[in-house]
């Protein structure tokens, strides 16, 4: 009885001042739990599970999240009064073995990385990541793999750096994605590098040889969005510290 009475004073609460972003009276009863105030008498705690996707990860609608995390928004609610204050939420680490790695690489690649192949006039190529800004001339498959391995040692780092300054995580979760995440990054744009040279041989073979024009009408296409790509870059990553 006290646990409805609490809560339909929440409700009410939230009816006169709206309702917290993704919260509805359905899943107020489902998912929040109400408890004594030790230290106030008379107020009780209610505590609402939510799951917010973890930084760094980008969440979809109606796609699971690659990596998330579980707090409790909380209110302090008077029974006699009908007062209620609003508290700071609580959260747990998020849990290693709750998250994708491969999803959260996939994402970050989204963001991070933008690779094209172009054929230049003297029958060589032309390998670009246009969001680091980063363009090599390449003759050979060698060539373009030394440069996939580059960008991806160098997008492993940052994405790290990133993970280490903006997530609650502990030390041995964190040791453990510094194990896992450079592989899958090294994998993934190598792989990303083959599709596109497999892509450029199979267009030039059919007589797109593309040259200036199709260089021009791809980068036309891809401007918009790699643009948005190195913004959002410069937002999230970390100041690299000049080579020596």
């Amino acid at each position: 009885m006290i646990t409805k009475d609490i809560l339909s004073i929440l409700i009410s609460h939230f009816n006169d001042n709206d309702w917290p972003f993704g919260v509805n009276e359905a899943k107020l009863y489902d998912r929040s739990s109400v408890s004594k105030d030790k230290k106030r008498p008379g107020w009780y705690i209610v505590e609402i599970e939510r799951h917010r996707s973890a930084p760094n990860a980008t969440y979809r609608k109606g796609q699971p999240m690659a990596a998330y995390q579980t707090y409790w928004m909380r209110y302090a609610v008077h029974q006699e009064t009908g007062k209620v204050e609003n508290l700071s939420e609580t959260s747990d680490e998020i849990d290693i073995n709750d998250v994708d790695v491969e999803g959260l690489v996939d994402e970050a690649i989204e963001e991070m990385v933008g690779l094209s192949i172009d054929l230049m006039e003297d029958g060589k190529y032309s390998i670009c990541d246009s969001v680091n800004k980063y363009e090599q001339v390449i003759s050979s498959y060698e060539e373009a793999a030394t440069f996939a391995l580059k960008i991806a040692n160098e997008n492993a780092d940052d994405y790290l750096m990133m993970i280490e300054e903006s997530t609650d995580i502990s030390e041995d979760q964190l040791n453990q994605l510094k194990s896992e995440c450079p592989e899958y990054f090294k994998v993934k744009i190598i792989n990303e590098v083959d599709c596109l040279g497999e892509e450029r041989e199979r267009r030039d073979v059919m007589g797109d040889k593309g040259g200036k024009k199709d260089k021009e009408k791809g980068q036309k296409q891809n401007a918009e969005k790699q643009k948005q790509k190195s913004i959002t870059k410069q937002d999230k990553q970390p100041k690299r510290a000049p080579k020596k």
